[in-house]
């Protein structure tokens, strides 16, 4: 019998679950099955077919499934119906089912991005032109507080290494001390259960500043951080009583060490520099107390953010493993600014990017 496409239905869920738990093993698969209603939450927002989950089947058993999670693509002056794809699982026992899903996926979809292995790459390299397919390096921007973690890794001595340490935290805490005392006034920081409507105007002029990003709103903002089972610190900025910014940030744990992963960090108006700088030592402070290993974001397309990260001792680091990949399938849009990898902002708030990149899919990591 041959192998047929069709949009997921809620009742295919068990069996995708099976393959999941196949191809990434029972730990990840729990994961996702409590991550599972919340990755679906946005499916009502589907405009039409092109934004679906989509599984391929063969005699009536769902032999490849690949997630989508619906959005809009802001490409220069156009908004375009796109997906996060993710979660790609396939029966190794059905040859060919995950490349005829993909090239489905391909043919269908507006725009999509998501995350790929190199072995993913290959395939997608396989179904689209090189020039239908970019690939966005990942950046990481490390920050690193507690080296005696790394130094052991080294087989450093104890003794050197609790000095090298103690030297080092003294070093960030004079870092901090020297940093906050240029925030500028008028700025506040309030922390936040939900995001209010008033948000919608901060993302949009925000992404004024980039040619291709995810829109933003409250209700992207409020279905991310709010209604996801992890436990996210949310705080709005304020400047002169006037909304100007948020950040995003999750105290979690990256190969058993005690890390912050910081998800989103936006502010408007003439004053970035000094509203990234007053977010950044909140964090950098939070992490000193709490005696976090490092800090870890990626680096997202804002140059101004980049600068305020490099001052606080953010370092950088190329992710070769996990790449960002787009694909844009319309005449009718520009499609150049799409290939362009520097027209780009991304962060880790975005598609599975928290998750794939950083193994977050643990259940113990969930509220």
């Amino acid at each position: 019998m041959t192998i047929a496409v069709r949009q997921y239905r809620p009742a295919d869920k068990e069996q995708i679950l099976l393959l999941l738990e196949r191809a990434w093993g029972r730990g990840q698969s729990k994961a996702t099955r409590r991550l599972w209603e919340w990755k679906h939450a946005r499916d009502h927002l589907s405009t039409d077919a092109s934004q679906a989950s989509i599984v391929a089947v063969k005699d009536d058993a769902v032999c490849a499934y690949t997630g989508t999670i619906p959005v809009t693509i802001l490409l220069d002056d156009s908004e375009i119906p796109g997906v996060c794809s993710l979660d790609l699982c396939a029966d190794p026992d059905v040859t060919g089912a995950g490349l005829i899903l993909l090239k489905h996926h391909a043919q269908e979809t507006k725009a999509l991005i998501g995350v790929a292995t190199k072995q993913a790459q290959e395939t997608w390299k396989r179904i689209l032109k090189r020039s239908d397919f970019t690939i966005k390096n990942t950046y990481l921007r490390i920050c690193i507080l507690e080296p005696s973690y790394f130094l052991r890794k080294r087989k450093m001595p104890a003794i050197l290494s609790s000095i090298a340490s103690a030297l080092w935290r003294a070093h960030c805490s004079l870092r901090l001390a020297f940093l906050m005392r240029f925030n500028a006034t008028g700025f506040g920081l309030k922390a936040c259960s939900t995001f209010p409507d008033e948000i919608d105007i901060v993302c949009a002029l925000f992404a004024q500043r980039f040619r291709c990003s995810i829109k933003r709103d409250a209700e992207f903002l409020n279905w991310r951080f709010c209604a996801c089972p992890y436990a996210y610190n949310r705080f709005l900025l304020y400047r002169d009583n006037e909304l100007a910014g948020y950040f995003v940030f999750h105290e979690t744990t990256v190969s058993d060490r005690p890390c912050i992963l910081l998800l989103e960090i936006m502010v408007i108006g003439d004053r970035m520099e000094d509203g990234y700088s007053m977010m950044l030592s909140y964090v950098y402070k939070k992490a000193l107390q709490q005696k976090i290993v490092d800090i870890r974001t990626i680096e997202t397309g804002c140059r101004m953010l980049e600068k305020c990260l490099k001052r606080f001792g953010f370092i950088k680091r190329k992710r070769d493993d996990t790449p960002i990949v787009g694909h844009c399938r319309n005449s009718g849009y520009e499609e150049s600014s799409f290939y362009n990898e520097s027209n780009w902002y991304l962060s880790l708030a975005d598609s599975d990017f928290e998750f794939a990149m950083f193994m977050q899919y643990d259940e113990s990591l969930m509220i």
